[in-house]
């Protein structure tokens, strides 16, 4: 390496001589003189290179480490280990990388746990009867859990115990094993390996596995145990928490969980004012804010909302959930806002983005739901079916059957029924009794007929009369309002009639007019009575139904049916002239449509024409009067045979004008016999009068 010196004296040596032996030259002696540096060019020499050494790299190591440089520390260590494998501390140098590597994972963020992985791995393969060998099969395992891959980290654990049988480290192993059995749901054995660990004479393991126990607990609800073992802690060890704060957070969210909020806050906060770390305080911050939040005290719950933003980093999960609480506060019609603050538009479709956040980040929390009845509401305020569908079944999925604690209402049935009646109204049977089929964990804990009264309907649609018959069944089992319920009552009824199951409608009816006898729904039993009697061929009786009925109708709207009720009956009765008195009443007060009216007269002339020629008139002509349709089949059918019947009774000219009229409807065949029988009155005209000329002659 070249390096430029300053400027010296061209008689260095001789200086250096002097300098050295006390000699020197001194301007004005015989031949004496003095050079100066600035006068003298700089002269490039190349210096010694730098030899490294393991002692040296060994030294930077740990000058590194000293420093608290631990990313450089790992990274010298590594190179030693790499260049001077045969060298005596190359083992050591590799320990000391791994664990420099994992001091920094244990503090920096993101952390680089794979890299501490391959480090222990890579000491465990080469030094497998080290003296650190067990620990590093350890760390591996831990590594895993710490990079949420616990199938490995379970292997690795369990394999410890198989090559390390008589491990001063097997309490420690089987420590993680809990804890990694814990993350993956299987409680029962995590609780069992705790319990062992707390037979080990370590102090602080001990209290591990209490804490341990403790999270257990809680994950499987026996939220009294998990806070009983807390303060087992306390009472045992009741410094424990200056080794560590965390422990105030779990003993306060202890308390939370089996309702005692202000003793659970007292431990928060005292974690707040010994932490020194800022992400933690967001955290608990936002605990805190919680708990207010549970008990309605809304104005305390915001402000530390506030604070979480405050002091958190965006996009952080506290900051994140602060502010989609915010926001939930804000949509919610029935929270009392201060002057400075504003109702957020539901229909502004930007407002989603607090919702969506938490959902796309933080979907299996069981905060999401909050988010996702937030997002339904507002989906359905603004009318977008297909979006409040999405998030609606997806609250469903999430949600355990039945109220939760605190829960006056389950928002479940809620949804349940939104998408019921959309779904009705859109026609959708098929998806409604889909709904009804996935979602049945929840159906099964209704407290109201109304879902299946929906889902009823939607089966009678489909034409699944049995299914339908038993959830109309299970829907009166249960409370449901007085009108729906008599509506329930009627599809009942209608179900069976459809399946043609007599004698159920037969017991069912009976029932009804019992129980609404004096009641304006004992119009729609008799109607329904009617039809079953109609069904099984009891005329008279069906008659005498549809004529109670007819004077006291339960639905007016349905006054049609029941008139063409009454006239069936009749018609098969033969009881013609009553026929033709309801018709024309019916007529007047436009209980039935003109072409229905105008087939009846049709029906029933046709059958007078055998029996009484004068009342057939009647009904014929009241058929084609001008309020009725014209142009038509029924009508061309009646102008025809009115035309046959005046011209036999003589009236040549009416029975002409009808047989004109037949020949302007619509069917071809018709019209055929029409001009048929003009051409014959015409021959006959024509035969008459030429009798009559010969007679005269």
């Amino acid at each position: 390496m070249m390096k430029r010196l300053t400027h010296i004296s061209i008689l260095i040596s001789c200086w250096l001589v002097g300098g050295a032996w006390g000699f020197g030259f001194v301007s004005g002696t015989a031949g004496g003189f003095i050079v100066h540096a600035e006068d003298v060019p700089a002269v490039e020499v190349e210096s010694a290179p730098v030899v490294e050494t393991p002692a040296s790299l060994w030294d930077a190591a740990i000058a590194a480490r000293k420093a608290d440089e631990l990313g450089q520390a790992s990274r010298l260590f590594l190179r030693y280990y790499e260049k001077y494998r045969k060298t005596d501390k190359a083992q050591e140098a590799l320990w000391q990388a791994a664990l420099t590597k994992k001091q920094l994972a244990l503090v920096t963020t993101p952390p680089e746990w794979e890299a501490v992985r391959n480090l222990f791995r890579m000491y465990s393969t080469d030094f497998p009867d080290a003296e650190h060998s067990q620990e590093a099969y350890f760390e591996i395992g831990v590594s895993h859990y710490r990079m949420k891959y616990y199938r490995e980290a379970l292997i690795y654990f369990n394999l410890f115990g198989q090559r390390y049988p008589d491990s001063a480290l097997t309490p420690q192993v089987r420590y993680w094993q809990g804890k990694t059995m814990v993350t993956v749901g299987r409680f029962d054995e995590a609780a069992a390996v705790y319990q062992e660990v707390l037979k080990s004479e370590d102090r602080t393991l001990r209290i591990l596995a209490m804490i341990g126990l403790g999270e257990t607990y809680s994950a499987i609800g026996r939220n009294s145990k998990a806070l009983q073992t807390y303060l087992s802690i306390m009472r045992e060890y009741p410094k424990y928490y200056y080794e560590d704060l965390d422990f105030l957070v779990n003993l306060g969210n202890a308390y939370f969980k089996v309702g005692k909020e202000q003793q659970g806050r007292e431990q928060l906060f005292y974690f707040l004012n010994m932490t020194e770390q800022p992400q933690r305080r967001a955290e608990v911050l936002f605990d805190l804010a919680e708990s207010y939040h549970r008990l309605g005290e809304d104005a305390s719950a915001q402000k530390l909302y506030a604070n979480v933003i405050e002091e958190g980093k965006p996009g952080e999960r506290p900051v994140v959930l602060a502010l989609f609480r915010q926001a939930e506060f804000l949509d919610d019609p029935d929270k009392k806002l201060s002057k400075w603050q504003k109702r957020r538009d539901p229909t502004d479709p930007a407002g989603d983005v607090p919702y969506r956040v938490v959902l796309d980040n933080y979907h299996a929390d069981p905060i999401a739901q909050d988010a996702r009845r937030a997002l339904f509401l507002r989906y359905k305020a603004r009318g977008n079916f297909e979006y409040a569908s999405e998030v609606g079944k997806s609250y469903l999925r999430n949600d355990a059957p039945g109220l939760m604690a605190g829960e006056s209402k389950d928002f479940s049935n809620l949804i349940l029924l939104y998408l019921a009646e959309e779904l009705l109204a859109k026609k959708e049977f098929e998806k409604l009794f889909h709904l009804y089929e996935i979602e049945h964990r929840h159906v099964k804990t209704l407290d109201s007929g109304h879902f299946l009264f929906l889902v009823g309907q939607a089966l009678e649609a489909l034409s699944l009369y049995d299914q339908a018959g038993v959830v109309y069944y299970r829907a009166l089992s249960l409370p449901i309002a007085d009108q729906e319920k008599v509506a329930l009552y009627f599809r009942r009824a209608e179900v069976y009639l459809a399946q043609m199951n007599t004698k159920a409608a037969d017991l069912l009816l009976k029932y009804l007019r019992d129980i609404y006898q004096d009641s304006k729904n004992i119009g729609e039993v008799y109607f329904l009575s009617g039809r079953l009697s109609e069904m099984e061929g009891r005329s008279a009786e069906a008659l005498n139904y549809y004529t109670k009925v007819a004077a006291a109708p339960t639905f007016p709207e349905k006054k049609n049916l029941y008139a063409q009720g009454r006239l069936r009956q009749m018609f098969r009765l033969a009881l013609y002239d009553e026929m033709l008195d309801a018709l024309s009443s019916y007529r007047q007060e436009q209980l039935l449509e003109a072409a229905e009216l105008q087939s009846w007269y049709r029906r029933l002339g046709d059958e007078l024409r055998r029996i009484d020629e004068q009342k057939t008139f009647a009904a014929y002509l009241a058929a084609v009067s001008e309020d009725m349709p014209r142009e038509v089949e029924a009508a061309q059918h009646i102008h025809l045979n009115l035309g046959d019947m005046f011209y036999r009774l003589g009236e040549v000219d009416k029975g002409r004008d009808h047989l004109v009229k037949a020949q302007q409807g619509p069917d071809m065949l018709l019209k055929k016999r029409a001009q048929e029988r003009l051409n014959q009155v015409e021959i006959d005209q024509g035969t008459r009068l030429k009798d009559r000329l010969r007679g005269n002659s």
